[in-house]
């Protein structure tokens, strides 16, 4: 498959939250063509048009990346960067481009424990160095008990029933 690119011209922008807003704008165009097609992508260029001059910060990644994650990847590189002089044009390339691979849905999650037992090592790591930083999915979202409780209870999410599912009658 050929290379995906959108831009957009800034005119002289050079605060990092104009450039920030630009990204997210490319990141809701080309992801949107991209969930469209059902493709994921793995290479991706951010190309900087300067006063006299053009930058280009690539990125390449082990493994196929999802469309929801590219303005992600754009803020990482967007945070990292030093520009000497404002910015006239911003174009992002994805490429590395193919089907987005089909899977089995699970209702569980862990299909590998090892994976799963590295990775709640590495955020206790992380949360012993950077305490009330670091917040787990899970911990924001509603139990997977809660979320199918809710297909057969129709009172579980309503206000009413809110007391309810805490074992409380009114």
């Amino acid at each position: 498959m050929r290379p995906f690119s959108a831009d957009i011209y800034l005119g002289k922008a050079l605060s990092r939250e104009s450039l920030l807003s630009a990204c997210r704008l490319l990141a809701e165009r080309v992801s949107f063509w991209l969930e469209k097609q059902g493709i994921v992508w793995q290479y991706l260029v951010v190309r900087l048009d300067l006063e006299g001059e053009s930058l280009s910060f690539p990125r390449r990644f082990s493994r196929a990346q999802n469309p929801g994650s590219l303005y992600f990847h754009l803020k990482g590189i967007i945070n990292d960067l030093r520009l000497p002089s404002p910015v006239e044009k911003i174009t992002i390339t994805v490429d590395g481009l193919r089907p987005a691979p089909a899977r089995q849905l699970s209702f569980f999650g862990g299909q590998d424990p090892a994976r799963e037992g590295r990775l709640r090592e590495a955020l206790a790591a992380a949360s012993m160095v950077y305490p009330g930083a670091v917040i787990t999915g899970s911990a924001l979202a509603p139990s997977r008990r809660e979320i199918m409780l809710a297909f057969y209870d129709p009172w579980r999410r309503s206000c009413r029933g809110a007391n309810q599912a805490e074992g409380r009658m009114e």
